[in-house]
């Protein structure tokens, strides 16, 4: 399965001189229930597990209660994560791949709701190509996960 970074304008930056910015994100399919929601979701290695924001739990009518747990996140930022069990399936030219998914929910609401697909939950599932230079990645399931 091979997918088609997505392109944002941005700022131009000594980094970013075009003021175009390409990220691997993907179309997923988040289903709780009866319920689902198509949204983006960001490839990103440097994330342990599945994350969500808490507008997509709202979407999937998941109620957030309790204390929620801490997590850390980049630069040692301090995350307040509420555990859910969703399942995520992807799908591209007549391939389908649905699968169980244990996701944090982050507090606050980003609109439309988005996921970080980290290791445990998603990548974990994949051999991941990143081709950078044609703006491609390639996600080649695993034997054992079930079209």
């Amino acid at each position: 399965m091979i997918f088609p970074y997505v392109s944002y304008e941005t700022d131009r930056t000594p980094s970013i001189p075009s003021g175009v910015i390409h990220r691997p994100e993907i179309r997923i399919r988040v289903i709780s229930g009866q319920r689902s929601v198509q949204i983006s979701g960001l490839l990103d290695t440097g994330a342990d597990n599945v994350f969500a924001s808490a507008s997509l739990a709202n979407a999937l009518g998941i109620e957030m209660r309790g204390e929620p747990e801490q997590a850390v996140g980049a630069g040692s930022h301090e995350l307040e994560v509420w555990p859910g069990s969703v399942e995520i399936e992807i799908a591209l030219d007549g391939e389908r791949y649905r699968w169980p998914v244990e996701v944090g929910f982050l507090s606050g609401d980003d609109e439309p709701p988005v996921a970080y697909l980290g290791h445990a939950g998603f990548l974990e599932h994949f051999k991941a190509i990143f081709d950078a230079e044609n703006w491609l990645v390639e996600l080649i399931p695993r034997e054992y996960l079930v079209r």
